[in-house]
């Protein structure tokens, strides 16, 4: 799901970099920013701005700090960690992309291969879309997540929160619609993408998703509060919250906790619960080639523009791409009910920053007083290297 509000976490996260990382230098073009730049008075703003709470990771030349503001459940007031768990969405992407890239380069899979190889009759002109259209969201299937059966049933409440969607059912609405372009021929930003890629590796490993990635990347990495969760959460973990509607509970100030519904609505491509500690863990792996070789992450850096108004400049191969003066800059966006979350990340990781809060940041109206007059800023991260 792309959300605006990742334009917001964005330029937030660009001011987090600036305050944990500076180098005590200073740039003639730089304004100032309209709120304190150091990261935990940053994280306080937000919580001021009514986000429940926040938790940033700054790491610089392995260095790693790690800051949390306010509260991960309003209820009960337990207070936000460095380590709580939330659902961080698209980030699940990049997973996906690694998890299918290493496939590739065990010669298991191709990035040339049709999705009709791996899966039969399942998705419309899946002999021409290839494993590679899919990761560089270039397939023309239509999303998902934006489908309007998704949604208003849930909203409404007239469809039992208890209720899964399994990613076949998931898969069936996008499908109801004809490709939107030839395949190749243009970029669309679509989950679907990345559900026929956790339906594909599930077929090439003969395991189910979760498992195939907990034996193959998070424990050997250690990520060991990192899981794609398609049920309700158990244990301690950072509730998400929304204005109150349909079947949320409400709590204090008309927000809504999402956890009574569960994450089975947001597949493959977007059920990821991780932490900050453990995002860092698997970027930085990522990146400096511990995880596939390095000529495929460079395929993955390898993004290209597009046309459309989202959170970010350019996409490759499950990665996001924004161009600071200074140069570029990788990782993903997640967004879901309740939750903002964001990865950026130098090419080889030496610079790197974790940022997730617990609230949609669009409905804060004090936003604009903190990302007004401070995207200049956002430069200082690179330009001091």
């Amino acid at each position: 799901m792309r959300l605006r509000a990742g334009v917001a976490v964005a330029v937030i996260l660009a001011v987090v970099l600036v305050g944990g990382c500076g180098s005590g230098r200073t740039s003639a073009r730089a304004s100032a920013p309209t709120v304190a730049t150091n990261p935990q008075a940053l994280l306080q703003e937000l919580v001021r701005a009514g986000a429940p709470g926040a938790v940033a990771l700054v790491q610089r030349d392995g260095h790693v700090h790690t800051y949390a503001a306010g509260l991960a459940d309003v209820q009960t007031r337990e207070p936000m960690r460095v380590d709580s768990r939330f659902r961080v969405g698209s980030i699940a992407k990049t997973v996906l992309a690694a998890l299918v890239l290493k496939l590739v380069a065990e010669r298991r899979l191709r990035l040339s291969d049709p999705v009709a190889r791996w899966l039969p009759g399942l998705v419309p002109a899946g002999g021409q879309i290839t494993i590679r259209e899919l990761l560089a969201q270039r397939s023309g299937l239509d999303d998902y997540l934006e489908s309007p059966q998704l949604d208003p049933e849930l909203l409404s409440g007239r469809t039992p929160v208890s209720e899964v969607w399994t990613p076949l059912a998931l898969l069936r609405l996008a499908t109801r619609h004809p490709l939107l372009f030839a395949p190749g021929t243009q970029f669309r930003y679509s989950s679907t993408n990345f559900l026929v890629i956790g339906l594909i590796l599930e077929r090439v490993t003969e395991l189910p998703l979760e498992r195939y990635a907990q034996q193959t990347l998070f424990a050997p990495l250690g990520m060991g509060s990192t899981s794609f969760a398609p049920g309700l959460l158990t244990g301690s973990y950072a509730h998400g919250y929304m204005p109150s509607v349909g079947p949320f509970v409400a709590v204090a100030g008309g927000r809504g906790d999402v956890e009574r519904l569960n994450g089975s609505r947001d597949g493959f491509a977007a059920d990821l619960v991780s932490t900050a500690p453990d995002l860092d863990r698997f970027f930085t792996a990522l990146f400096i080639g511990r995880i596939i070789p390095r000529s495929l992450v460079a395929l993955m850096q390898a993004t290209r523009p597009h046309e459309r108004g989202l959170d970010f400049e350019s996409y490759g191969l499950g990665l996001e791409g924004s161009r600071y003066p200074c140069g570029m800059a990788w990782g993903h966006n997640g967004n879901v009910w309740g939750y903002s979350a964001i990865v950026r990340a130098t090419r080889n990781a030496s610079t790197l920053i974790v940022l997730l809060v617990n609230h949609d940041l669009s409905s804060s109206p004090r936003q604009p007083q903190l990302t007004g007059g401070i995207i200049n800023d956002a430069s200082l991260l690179y330009c001091d290297r």
